[in-house]
């Protein structure tokens, strides 16, 4: 009978780690949020507005807030900002209605359709797919939006978005036109745009480049490549050698 005990403990210490390791564990990170509470957040300092242009004010506004503005910036679905201090914890489609909001663009804010039968997001807001959608829904006959098809026809202030097809908690992504598009000699349909946005992928040029090492985890600024078939933007990639997405691009522009 001697030989019990140990058998027992040998069974004991064996289902022990079998649960341990096979059974379904929780993780310590919190469930999946969206928070976005625009009237929670401190408006930007004042900004001249370069003419009387909704997308100019928007320009205007994200290229302050990613660059002499930034103090401090990460990537998180649950939003903080703070204009007046500079800092921006943040994902893309957040920051974008929150340059709309504090630029006092809330009628074109107003337009995009919020995500409301997500429990997750709280308050509903847009997300990079609301956007998406709503700009690939684009018609001649809207009073503040125009959807733009071709790459040499944008300018400083439209917006650049688009869905995953796939979706995760990253339902897409936006980001904010700084500069005429630059054509590369080589190829017509490849075009590099000088963007604003908050990312957690590095982009080409990228501001979060310092002393040779590049990481962007929130707020900055970049180059994103557009390609280009046949007279309409088709796909795009986030920096030289990265993999190319033929994925729907739509662009929206500020009336």
């Amino acid at each position: 009978m001697a030989y019990q005990r140990p058998l027992a403990l040998f069974t004991l210490l064996t289902f022990i780690l079998v649960t341990y390791f096979y059974s379904p564990r929780t993780t310590s990170s919190s469930p999946y949020r969206y928070v976005c509470d625009l009237g929670a957040y401190t408006h930007l300092p004042y900004l001249p507005p370069i003419d009387d242009a909704p997308s100019s004010l928007l320009a205007a506004a994200a290229e302050y807030a990613s660059s002499k503005g930034l103090q401090k910036t990460t990537y998180t679905h649950v939003s903080r900002i703070n204009g007046q201090r500079g800092t921006y914890h943040t994902d893309c489609s957040c920051f974008v209605s929150y340059l709309l909001y504090t630029t006092g663009l809330t009628a074109h804010l107003q337009d995009v359709p919020k995500e409301r039968n997500d429990t997750a997001v709280d308050p509903p807001m847009p997300r990079a797919q609301d956007y998406a959608n709503f700009i690939y829904g684009l018609n001649s006959t809207h009073p503040r939006w125009k959807r733009i098809h071709r790459v040499s026809d944008l300018i400083p202030g439209d917006l650049i978005t688009w869905s995953i097809p796939s979706r995760t908690t990253n339902t897409g992504h936006m980001m904010v036109v700084l500069a005429d598009p630059i054509t590369i000699p080589v190829s017509t349909n490849e075009t590099w745009v000088h963007v604003a946005d908050a990312s957690s992928i590095t982009h080409e040029w990228d501001s979060a480049c310092h002393d040779g090492v590049c990481k962007r985890w929130g707020v900055g600024q970049g180059f994103v490549m557009l390609l280009e078939r046949a007279g309409r933007i088709v796909g795009f990639k986030f920096r030289s050698g990265a993999r190319e997405r033929w994925w729907e691009v739509g662009v929206g522009r500020l009336l």
